[in-house]
Protein backbone atom coordinates (compact mmCIF):
# COMPACT_ATOMS: atom_id res chain seq x y z
CA UNK A 1 0.00 0.00 0.00
CA UNK A 2 2.92 2.33 0.70
CA UNK A 3 4.77 1.58 -2.34
CA UNK A 4 1.54 2.20 -4.51
CA UNK A 5 0.94 5.74 -2.88
CA UNK A 6 4.94 6.51 -3.28
CA UNK A 7 4.15 5.39 -6.75
CA UNK A 8 1.56 7.90 -7.46
CA UNK A 9 3.37 10.68 -5.86
CA UNK A 10 6.45 10.42 -8.03
CA UNK A 11 3.84 10.30 -10.93
CA UNK A 12 2.59 12.98 -9.77
CA UNK A 13 6.14 14.77 -9.57
CA UNK A 14 6.91 13.27 -13.00
CA UNK A 15 4.36 14.98 -14.68
CA UNK A 16 4.62 18.51 -12.98
CA UNK A 17 8.15 18.12 -13.98
CA UNK A 18 6.66 17.58 -17.80
CA UNK A 19 4.77 20.75 -17.20
CA UNK A 20 7.34 22.94 -16.05
CA UNK A 21 10.04 21.65 -18.80
CA UNK A 22 7.29 22.02 -21.19
CA UNK A 23 6.62 25.97 -20.31
CA UNK A 24 10.85 26.65 -19.83
CA UNK A 25 11.26 25.63 -23.33
CA UNK A 26 8.23 27.53 -24.34
CA UNK A 27 9.68 30.53 -22.92
CA UNK A 28 12.87 29.72 -23.99
CA UNK A 29 12.24 29.17 -27.82
CA UNK A 30 10.00 32.58 -27.77
CA UNK A 31 13.25 34.50 -26.58
CA UNK A 32 14.66 34.14 -29.53
CA UNK A 33 12.05 33.91 -32.35
CA UNK A 34 10.42 36.96 -34.14
CA UNK A 35 7.15 38.86 -33.40
CA UNK A 36 5.80 36.20 -35.97
CA UNK A 37 7.05 33.52 -34.61
CA UNK A 38 6.31 34.16 -31.18
CA UNK A 39 2.98 34.95 -31.75
CA UNK A 40 2.07 31.92 -33.87
CA UNK A 41 4.32 29.33 -30.87
CA UNK A 42 1.75 31.56 -27.92
CA UNK A 43 -1.75 30.95 -30.06
CA UNK A 44 -0.98 27.32 -30.31
CA UNK A 45 0.49 27.09 -26.71
CA UNK A 46 -3.18 28.51 -25.97
CA UNK A 47 -5.05 25.89 -28.45
CA UNK A 48 -3.53 23.24 -27.25
CA UNK A 49 -4.81 24.41 -23.96
CA UNK A 50 -8.27 24.84 -24.79
CA UNK A 51 -8.40 21.96 -26.83
CA UNK A 52 -7.46 20.08 -23.59
CA UNK A 53 -10.40 21.06 -21.88
CA UNK A 54 -12.86 21.55 -24.59
CA UNK A 55 -15.42 18.77 -23.75
CA UNK A 56 -15.39 20.55 -20.25
CA UNK A 57 -17.11 23.61 -21.25
CA UNK A 58 -20.44 24.95 -21.41
CA UNK A 59 -22.04 24.37 -24.58
CA UNK A 60 -22.44 27.92 -25.19
CA UNK A 61 -18.56 28.35 -24.52
CA UNK A 62 -17.82 25.85 -26.86
CA UNK A 63 -19.66 27.35 -29.62
CA UNK A 64 -18.04 30.78 -29.07
CA UNK A 65 -14.24 29.18 -28.90
CA UNK A 66 -15.20 26.80 -32.19
CA UNK A 67 -17.06 29.66 -34.15
CA UNK A 68 -13.77 32.28 -34.11
CA UNK A 69 -11.30 28.99 -34.27
CA UNK A 70 -13.53 28.42 -38.05
CA UNK A 71 -14.00 31.98 -38.90
CA UNK A 72 -9.93 33.12 -38.54
CA UNK A 73 -8.84 29.50 -39.38
CA UNK A 74 -11.08 26.78 -41.07
CA UNK A 75 -10.69 25.05 -38.30
CA UNK A 76 -13.99 22.59 -38.07
CA UNK A 77 -13.14 20.07 -35.81
CA UNK A 78 -15.56 21.47 -33.14
CA UNK A 79 -18.55 22.02 -35.52
CA UNK A 80 -20.79 19.69 -33.67
CA UNK A 81 -20.51 22.35 -30.92
CA UNK A 82 -21.84 25.12 -33.21
CA UNK A 83 -24.74 22.49 -34.75
CA UNK A 84 -25.84 21.35 -30.87
CA UNK A 85 -25.98 25.32 -30.02
CA UNK A 86 -27.55 25.95 -33.32
CA UNK A 87 -30.15 23.44 -32.53
CA UNK A 88 -30.92 24.88 -28.66
CA UNK A 89 -31.07 28.47 -30.90
CA UNK A 90 -33.91 26.87 -33.15
CA UNK A 91 -35.69 25.99 -30.10
CA UNK A 92 -36.07 28.70 -28.49
CA UNK A 93 -37.52 31.00 -31.45
CA UNK A 94 -39.60 28.02 -32.23
CA UNK A 95 -40.97 28.56 -28.98
CA UNK A 96 -40.60 32.28 -28.81
CA UNK A 97 -42.69 33.17 -31.70
CA UNK A 98 -45.49 31.07 -30.11
CA UNK A 99 -45.52 32.85 -26.96
CA UNK A 100 -44.50 36.43 -29.11
CA UNK A 101 -47.55 38.08 -27.53
CA UNK A 102 -47.73 36.11 -23.72
CA UNK A 103 -46.79 38.60 -21.07
CA UNK A 104 -45.97 35.92 -18.10
CA UNK A 105 -44.09 33.76 -21.03
CA UNK A 106 -42.21 37.40 -21.63
CA UNK A 107 -41.67 38.19 -18.00
CA UNK A 108 -40.44 34.54 -17.42
CA UNK A 109 -37.75 34.77 -20.24
CA UNK A 110 -36.54 37.73 -19.34
CA UNK A 111 -36.37 36.45 -15.63
CA UNK A 112 -33.94 34.02 -16.55
CA UNK A 113 -32.11 36.17 -18.91
CA UNK A 114 -31.47 38.94 -15.93
CA UNK A 115 -30.68 36.40 -13.54
CA UNK A 116 -27.07 35.76 -16.25
CA UNK A 117 -26.34 39.06 -15.62
CA UNK A 118 -24.00 39.49 -12.34
CA UNK A 119 -25.36 41.59 -9.60
CA UNK A 120 -22.37 42.22 -7.62
CA UNK A 121 -20.44 43.69 -11.12
CA UNK A 122 -20.64 47.24 -12.12
CA UNK A 123 -22.15 46.25 -15.48
CA UNK A 124 -24.16 43.76 -14.07
CA UNK A 125 -25.81 45.40 -11.41
CA UNK A 126 -26.52 48.65 -13.83
CA UNK A 127 -27.80 46.39 -16.57
CA UNK A 128 -30.63 44.47 -14.43
CA UNK A 129 -31.34 48.53 -13.63
CA UNK A 130 -31.80 48.99 -17.30
CA UNK A 131 -33.64 46.41 -18.42
CA UNK A 132 -36.08 45.90 -15.12
CA UNK A 133 -36.87 49.82 -16.25
CA UNK A 134 -37.55 48.37 -19.89
CA UNK A 135 -40.14 45.37 -19.99
CA UNK A 136 -39.68 42.92 -21.89
CA UNK A 137 -36.90 44.70 -24.39
CA UNK A 138 -34.15 41.94 -22.58
CA UNK A 139 -36.85 39.39 -24.43
CA UNK A 140 -36.73 40.98 -27.47
CA UNK A 141 -33.15 41.54 -28.03
CA UNK A 142 -32.50 38.00 -27.17
CA UNK A 143 -34.88 36.85 -29.92
CA UNK A 144 -33.27 39.27 -32.66
CA UNK A 145 -29.82 37.82 -31.64
CA UNK A 146 -31.05 34.19 -32.20
CA UNK A 147 -32.82 35.33 -35.51
CA UNK A 148 -29.25 36.70 -36.78
CA UNK A 149 -27.71 33.72 -35.18
CA UNK A 150 -30.01 31.56 -37.70
CA UNK A 151 -29.80 33.88 -40.50
CA UNK A 152 -25.83 33.48 -40.26
CA UNK A 153 -25.50 29.57 -41.02
CA UNK A 154 -27.77 29.61 -44.35
CA UNK A 155 -30.06 26.92 -43.95
CA UNK A 156 -31.56 26.22 -46.64
CA UNK A 157 -34.66 23.60 -45.84
CA UNK A 158 -37.95 25.44 -46.35
CA UNK A 159 -38.82 24.97 -42.35
CA UNK A 160 -35.76 27.05 -41.72
CA UNK A 161 -36.76 29.70 -43.99
CA UNK A 162 -39.84 29.81 -43.21
CA UNK A 163 -39.19 30.47 -39.72
CA UNK A 164 -36.30 32.83 -40.43
CA UNK A 165 -39.16 34.93 -42.59
CA UNK A 166 -41.25 34.49 -39.16
CA UNK A 167 -38.86 36.19 -36.97
CA UNK A 168 -37.93 39.11 -39.66
CA UNK A 169 -41.33 40.03 -39.64
CA UNK A 170 -41.97 39.68 -35.87
CA UNK A 171 -38.43 41.92 -35.51
CA UNK A 172 -40.59 44.33 -37.69
CA UNK A 173 -43.00 44.89 -34.98
CA UNK A 174 -40.31 46.13 -32.36
CA UNK A 175 -39.10 49.70 -31.66
CA UNK A 176 -35.51 48.74 -31.11
CA UNK A 177 -34.14 52.18 -32.10
CA UNK A 178 -35.75 54.21 -29.03
CA UNK A 179 -33.80 51.92 -26.57
CA UNK A 180 -30.82 51.62 -28.71
CA UNK A 181 -29.66 55.48 -29.34
CA UNK A 182 -30.60 55.85 -25.57
CA UNK A 183 -28.09 57.23 -23.53
CA UNK A 184 -28.35 55.29 -20.50
CA UNK A 185 -28.15 52.21 -23.05
CA UNK A 186 -25.00 53.74 -24.28
CA UNK A 187 -23.14 54.24 -21.12
CA UNK A 188 -23.92 50.47 -19.93
CA UNK A 189 -24.50 47.95 -23.19
CA UNK A 190 -22.19 49.84 -25.96
CA UNK A 191 -20.93 46.79 -27.22
CA UNK A 192 -23.93 44.82 -27.51
CA UNK A 193 -26.20 47.46 -28.31
CA UNK A 194 -23.95 48.25 -31.44
CA UNK A 195 -23.60 44.92 -31.92
CA UNK A 196 -28.35 45.01 -32.60
CA UNK A 197 -28.10 47.49 -34.87
CA UNK A 198 -25.46 45.77 -37.43
CA UNK A 199 -28.06 42.74 -37.15
CA UNK A 200 -31.07 44.79 -37.88
CA UNK A 201 -29.61 46.63 -40.53
CA UNK A 202 -27.81 43.02 -41.98
CA UNK A 203 -31.22 41.45 -41.36
CA UNK A 204 -33.25 44.06 -43.55
CA UNK A 205 -35.24 45.13 -40.99
CA UNK A 206 -34.14 48.65 -40.39
CA UNK A 207 -31.09 50.82 -40.65
CA UNK A 208 -30.62 53.30 -38.39
CA UNK A 209 -26.76 52.96 -38.21
CA UNK A 210 -26.12 57.20 -39.09
CA UNK A 211 -28.34 57.90 -36.07
CA UNK A 212 -26.64 55.09 -33.87
CA UNK A 213 -23.35 56.71 -34.47
CA UNK A 214 -24.38 59.91 -33.44
CA UNK A 215 -25.72 58.53 -30.32
CA UNK A 216 -23.02 57.13 -29.65
CA UNK A 217 -20.28 59.93 -30.40
CA UNK A 218 -23.21 62.41 -28.37
CA UNK A 219 -22.65 59.66 -25.58
CA UNK A 220 -18.67 59.82 -25.88
CA UNK A 221 -17.25 62.62 -27.19
CA UNK A 222 -13.58 62.54 -27.79
CA UNK A 223 -13.49 66.17 -26.23
CA UNK A 224 -14.92 64.44 -22.68
CA UNK A 225 -12.00 61.92 -22.81
CA UNK A 226 -10.31 63.73 -19.76
CA UNK A 227 -13.71 62.93 -17.54
CA UNK A 228 -13.44 59.43 -18.27
CA UNK A 229 -12.27 57.24 -15.11
CA UNK A 230 -10.72 54.09 -16.59
CA UNK A 231 -13.49 51.69 -16.59
CA UNK A 232 -16.11 53.94 -19.00
CA UNK A 233 -12.69 54.42 -20.78
CA UNK A 234 -12.81 51.06 -21.52
CA UNK A 235 -16.57 51.09 -21.86
CA UNK A 236 -16.16 53.34 -25.26
CA UNK A 237 -13.26 51.37 -26.24
CA UNK A 238 -15.35 48.27 -26.17
CA UNK A 239 -18.18 49.95 -27.75
CA UNK A 240 -15.87 51.59 -30.88
CA UNK A 241 -13.96 48.04 -31.39
CA UNK A 242 -17.32 46.37 -32.26
CA UNK A 243 -18.78 48.95 -35.02
CA UNK A 244 -15.70 47.28 -36.97
CA UNK A 245 -16.08 43.68 -35.71
CA UNK A 246 -20.14 44.52 -35.72
CA UNK A 247 -19.84 45.58 -39.81
CA UNK A 248 -17.72 42.63 -40.56
CA UNK A 249 -20.47 40.05 -39.29
CA UNK A 250 -18.42 38.64 -36.78
CA UNK A 251 -14.84 38.26 -38.44
CA UNK A 252 -16.32 37.20 -41.46
CA UNK A 253 -14.79 39.65 -43.91
CA UNK A 254 -12.56 42.60 -43.77
CA UNK A 255 -14.12 46.25 -43.39
CA UNK A 256 -13.87 49.08 -45.53
CA UNK A 257 -10.80 51.19 -43.89
CA UNK A 258 -12.26 54.49 -44.95
CA UNK A 259 -15.79 54.50 -43.16
CA UNK A 260 -13.63 52.93 -40.33
CA UNK A 261 -11.06 55.71 -40.22
CA UNK A 262 -12.62 57.57 -37.42
CA UNK A 263 -12.36 54.49 -35.10
CA UNK A 264 -9.14 53.28 -36.12
CA UNK A 265 -7.67 57.16 -35.52
CA UNK A 266 -8.91 56.91 -32.44
CA UNK A 267 -7.20 54.38 -31.56
CA UNK A 268 -4.37 55.49 -33.22
CA UNK A 269 -4.19 58.78 -31.08
CA UNK A 270 -5.06 56.93 -27.72
CA UNK A 271 -2.17 53.74 -28.23
CA UNK A 272 -0.43 54.47 -25.33
CA UNK A 273 -3.40 54.88 -22.42
CA UNK A 274 -5.27 52.16 -24.56
CA UNK A 275 -2.23 49.45 -23.52
CA UNK A 276 -2.01 50.79 -19.90
CA UNK A 277 -5.46 51.20 -19.06
CA UNK A 278 -7.54 48.81 -21.08
CA UNK A 279 -7.44 44.95 -20.36
CA UNK A 280 -6.30 42.46 -22.44
CA UNK A 281 -9.96 41.58 -23.97
CA UNK A 282 -9.93 44.73 -25.43
CA UNK A 283 -6.34 45.33 -26.13
CA UNK A 284 -6.97 42.23 -28.14
CA UNK A 285 -10.24 43.25 -30.14
CA UNK A 286 -8.34 46.73 -31.08
CA UNK A 287 -5.66 44.13 -32.88
CA UNK A 288 -8.29 42.56 -34.35
CA UNK A 289 -10.30 46.18 -35.73
CA UNK A 290 -6.77 46.58 -37.21
CA UNK A 291 -6.87 42.99 -38.74
CA UNK A 292 -10.05 43.74 -40.44
CA UNK A 293 -8.89 46.62 -42.11
CA UNK A 294 -6.33 45.44 -43.25
CA UNK A 295 -3.80 47.44 -41.43
CA UNK A 296 -0.96 43.87 -41.32
CA UNK A 297 1.72 46.24 -40.23
CA UNK A 298 0.97 49.16 -38.39
CA UNK A 299 2.67 49.97 -35.59
CA UNK A 300 0.02 50.41 -33.02
CA UNK A 301 -1.54 46.86 -34.22
CA UNK A 302 2.28 45.66 -33.20
CA UNK A 303 2.17 47.22 -29.86
CA UNK A 304 -1.42 45.26 -29.17
CA UNK A 305 0.30 41.79 -29.90
CA UNK A 306 3.40 42.85 -28.14
CA UNK A 307 1.16 43.53 -24.84
CA UNK A 308 -0.78 40.32 -25.48
CA UNK A 309 2.53 38.39 -25.67
CA UNK A 310 3.97 39.70 -22.66
CA UNK A 311 0.76 38.62 -20.95
CA UNK A 312 1.30 34.87 -21.54
CA UNK A 313 1.26 33.35 -18.62
CA UNK A 314 3.58 29.71 -19.56
CA UNK A 315 2.89 28.39 -16.10
CA UNK A 316 -0.95 27.87 -17.13
CA UNK A 317 -0.88 28.41 -20.96
CA UNK A 318 -3.39 30.66 -21.48
CA UNK A 319 -3.83 34.54 -20.60
CA UNK A 320 -4.62 34.80 -17.01
CA UNK A 321 -7.60 37.36 -15.88
CA UNK A 322 -6.26 40.90 -14.40
CA UNK A 323 -6.37 39.34 -11.08
CA UNK A 324 -4.26 36.39 -12.15
CA UNK A 325 -7.11 33.78 -12.18
CA UNK A 326 -6.45 30.65 -14.48
CA UNK A 327 -10.58 29.66 -14.78
CA UNK A 328 -10.56 28.38 -18.46
CA UNK A 329 -13.88 29.05 -18.81
CA UNK A 330 -14.39 32.71 -17.50
CA UNK A 331 -11.25 33.35 -19.41
CA UNK A 332 -12.07 31.40 -23.18
CA UNK A 333 -13.04 35.00 -24.58
CA UNK A 334 -9.82 36.82 -23.68
CA UNK A 335 -7.99 33.65 -24.66
CA UNK A 336 -10.15 32.81 -28.08
CA UNK A 337 -9.46 36.60 -28.78
CA UNK A 338 -5.27 36.01 -28.47
CA UNK A 339 -5.51 32.91 -30.25
CA UNK A 340 -7.46 35.19 -33.07
CA UNK A 341 -4.77 37.57 -33.16
CA UNK A 342 -1.54 36.23 -32.83
CA UNK A 343 -2.94 33.79 -35.30
CA UNK A 344 -4.77 35.42 -38.31
CA UNK A 345 -4.60 33.88 -41.50
CA UNK A 346 -4.44 35.49 -44.84
CA UNK A 347 -8.08 35.52 -45.61
CA UNK A 348 -11.67 35.18 -43.42
CA UNK A 349 -14.49 32.78 -43.93
CA UNK A 350 -17.92 33.23 -43.60
CA UNK A 351 -20.43 30.47 -42.01
CA UNK A 352 -20.20 27.93 -41.52
CA UNK A 353 -22.50 27.06 -44.20
CA UNK A 354 -24.96 24.58 -42.80
CA UNK A 355 -27.09 24.76 -46.00
CA UNK A 356 -27.09 20.76 -46.24
CA UNK A 357 -27.72 20.16 -42.35
CA UNK A 358 -31.28 18.90 -40.79
CA UNK A 359 -31.25 20.42 -37.72
CA UNK A 360 -33.81 18.69 -35.11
Amino acid sequence: MKTTIQNHKFKSKFKFCIVVLLSLIIVADIQSKSLGEKSKIIAEAITQKYESVFSNLDIKIQKHFALRKYRVSGDSSHIISIIDDLKLTIKKLQSDLQHFSDTLYIYQREKVLLEKMNPKTRKGKARRTLFQENAKMLFYLNFLYNTNTLADYKLELPVYKDLLKSCILHLQTIDYQTFLTDTTTLRVYAPQAVNYVYYLQQLQVIDFRENYLYAFQQTFPDSSDSKLNKKEFRDKLYGLTHFIISASRYYQMPVDSIEFKWVLQYFDNNSKKILNKATLDIIAEVGICYKLAEYQNHKPLKKCIKKVIRSFNNKHNMILSPSGNSDVSKGEHRNILAIMLLSWGDSLLQGPNLSQQYIK
